[in-house]
């Protein structure tokens, strides 16, 4: 017999097998349980803290934090938004300007190329570089500085091919002088260059001469008294070989001034730090909208070219070092400034460009402080309410914890009880079951007995059956036998009686034979005696069967007496198979019947040990209810507790000792069970 033991709270076995139809403990009470068994210790983990600020000042803290988070949040969002759309407007006037100062720089560039390459005014020069002039070079000297100060030249010098001075309106260099002893080429090493690059270009150029820029060289900038910039063309007349250079030479003041509109630099709106600059295409400085006014005051330099060339918006950087550095917005576009690849570059403080953005920045960032401020307000004054509203809650919050402790004790005490004697009870069940089980089973093996002892009976009838007829047959057949060897005895004895003739025969022919005399009687002697001997074989053997046959027909009638005897034992064997047939057919159905009445018993069995398990798993559940809401009732004696150290920053030693868990020790080391 098997025996399973009733676990509760868990399904139970029945006979080793797992029977899914028991219930098992619910696992929602469990879970809620272990919610909150960790409760009261995490509680008692934050109580220090807990203690230690009260709930106003919880409360305050907490609004102080979100409403520092969101506000500057949306600030950061605002002042980005503010700064990304000034920039944007900072690089639109950017645009502006570098489209005007190109457009005044190419205006200027042009008339001046036309000047220079216009065909009096070569004339003029080609007469003065001629070997036998029309008149000295000083007569000239009205012309040219007439020329000169309708451009705002500094100098104007035209130059042999061979190197030397033909003339200085400035009369900055001696003519005759070579070009080498110029104080431009001293001071500046950039007027040869023009004069070689003007005549290079010259012996390989067909048509009109070409115009020649330098690189404009700011010596302020790098600690110099000033700076140039020149423009050369050579002088070629009808016979097209090149009889000199034309130079002029600009004051880098003159640039300036020219890169504005007529001197006057504020109408270009550049700001406090703002300028406009010429770069070549190596990245050379070569003009200055703001030349004069840079450096007072403060000592700059120029580091890095602003921009990379091109036409598009590009990123702030800082251009200024020194005591006067300041964020610039800039911008280059390109323009063809003579053979080289000069271009436009503007560049416009961030003072100017971002003033307002700081401002809307300042005034966002005081609308924070005054929402910081107003959100500390209202949060004292609205922790004040909610703590009063609080402690009259936890009063009755109080007295519920404590009838609802005592009266959980109870019914958990009352469940346990019940629990215990529905688990005796189904324990009790299970045994009987299982014994139960076990007769049913040795009744199902009976009648399964019974069934195949008359299916053998059954089969041993039939056989039975099979041997009278096959018995029967047999007697037949020796009847049969019997009826033959009596006809074969007539047959023999027919030969008998024919063998005793055919002596009479012989013998009768032997006396004839006696009578007859001679051969013919000899023979026929012969021949008597040989049918005498045939006839005593035939005698002999047909006496000899005619024996044989009668033993043969007293063996069947002996047999056929013998199979009639066996005969009728079978008739008596069948009818007494054909009674037990019948008996064992009463007991199979007697078993069937009882088993079938074993297995309703059964059934009733499993039925009463079910409701007792659905029973034990109820008053197990009830006693898990009563456990948790035991617990739950002392986790609302530690709510009550964790309120009124919310509200009031401390909590009472009674209240201390309820908020230890079983098992574990208070503050004075005492462990509670």
């Amino acid at each position: 017999m098997h025996h399973s033991t009733l676990h509760p709270g868990s399904a139970t076995r029945h006979n080793g097998r797992h029977d899914p139809r028991r219930p098992s403990s619910p696992a929602g009470i469990r879970h809620n349980m272990s919610l909150s068994d960790n409760y009261p210790h995490q509680f008692r983990a934050s109580s220090t803290w807990l203690r230690k600020y009260s709930m106003r000042k919880q409360l305050v803290g907490a609004m102080l934090i979100l409403s520092c988070a969101g506000t500057l949040g949306m600030a950061i969002v605002a002042i980005v938004s503010i700064y990304a759309a000034a920039e944007v407007a900072g690089e639109q006037r950017v645009r502006a300007l570098a489209d005007i100062a190109t457009a005044r720089i190419q205006t200027w560039l042009d008339g001046e190329r036309t000047t220079l390459a216009s065909e009096a005014e070569f004339e003029h020069m080609a007469e003065v570089l001629s070997p036998q002039p029309s008149r000295p070079v000083e007569g000239w000297n009205k012309y040219f500085t007439k020329l000169a100060n309708q451009h705002k030249l500094r100098d104007l010098l035209i130059i042999r091919a061979d190197g030397t001075v033909a003339y200085s309106q400035a009369k900055s260099i001696d003519a005759g002088t070579g070009i080498s002893f110029s104080q431009y080429v001293q001071t500046y090493g950039e007027l040869d260059n023009v004069v070689q690059k003007a005549l290079r270009i010259a012996r390989t150029t067909n048509g009109a001469p070409p115009v020649v820029m330098s690189d404009l060289w700011l010596t302020r900038l790098f600690g110099g008294s000033g700076g140039v910039w020149m423009m050369a063309s050579p002088v070629i007349p009808a016979s097209g070989k090149p009889l000199g250079v034309v130079v002029f030479v600009y004051d880098s003041d003159t640039v300036t001034q020219l890169l504005t509109t007529g001197g006057n630099y504020d109408a270009l709106n550049l700001g406090a730090a703002g300028d406009i600059f010429v770069r070549g295409a190596d990245g050379k400085l070569k003009s200055s909208a703001r030349f004069l006014s840079m450096g007072k005051g403060r000592q700059q330099t120029i580091t890095s070219t602003f921009l990379e060339s091109g036409e598009r918006p590009g990123e702030r950087a800082r251009e200024y070092v020194g005591a006067g550095q300041r964020d610039v917005v800039g911008l280059s576009r390109k323009v063809e400034l003579g053979p080289d690849s000069n271009f436009v570059q503007v560049e416009l403080d961030s003072i100017d460009v971002y003033g307002t953005a700081r401002y809307m920045s300042w005034c966002i960032l005081l609308f924070c402080a005054l929402s910081i401020s107003g959100s500390l307000v209202f949060a004292w004054w609205f922790s004040g309410t909610v703590a009063g509203t609080l402690r009259a809650a936890m009063a009755g919050l109080e007295g519920i914890s404590g009838s609802a402790r005592r009266t959980s004790q109870g019914f958990e005490e009352a469940s346990e009880r019940l629990s215990s004697a529905c688990m005796q009870q189904a324990a009790s069940l299970q045994q009987i079951s299982s014994s139960h089980e076990e007769m049913t089973a040795m009744s199902r093996q009976n009648a399964i007995g019974a069934k195949k002892a008359a299916d053998l009976t059954r089969e041993a009838r039939e056989t039975v059956k099979h041997v009278a007829d096959d018995i029967a047959r047999m007697i037949a057949a020796v009847e049969a036998i019997r009826s033959s060897s009596q006809e074969s005895m007539k047959v023999v004895r027919s030969i008998d009686e024919v063998a005793f003739r055919t002596k009479l025969i012989a013998l009768n022919a032997a006396i004839e034979a006696a009578r007859a005399e001679g051969q013919t009687g000899a023979a026929f002697s012969v021949v008597a005696d040989e049918v005498r001997r045939l006839a005593q074989s035939s005698a002999d053997a047909a006496r000899g069967s005619s024996e044989r046959m009668e033993a043969v027909v007293q063996d069947a009638v002996r047999a056929a007496t013998l199979t009639d005897n066996v005969s009728q034992d079978l008739t008596t064997i069948v009818r007494q198979v054909e009674d037990i047939d019948l008996l064992s057919e009463e007991i199979a159905h007697s078993s069937q019947e009882q088993a079938v009445g074993f297995e309703q018993i059964s059934r009733a069995v499993v039925e009463i040990d079910r409701v007792t398990q659905t029973a034990a798993a109820a008053s197990s559940e009830s006693a898990q209810a009563g456990r948790s809401l035991r617990e739950n009732a002392a986790d609302l004696g530690v709510t009550v507790q964790q309120l009124r150290i919310l509200v009031e920053g401390t909590d009472s030693p009674e209240a201390r000792r309820e908020a230890v868990a079983p098992g574990e020790p208070d503050e004075a080391g005492i462990v509670s069970f």
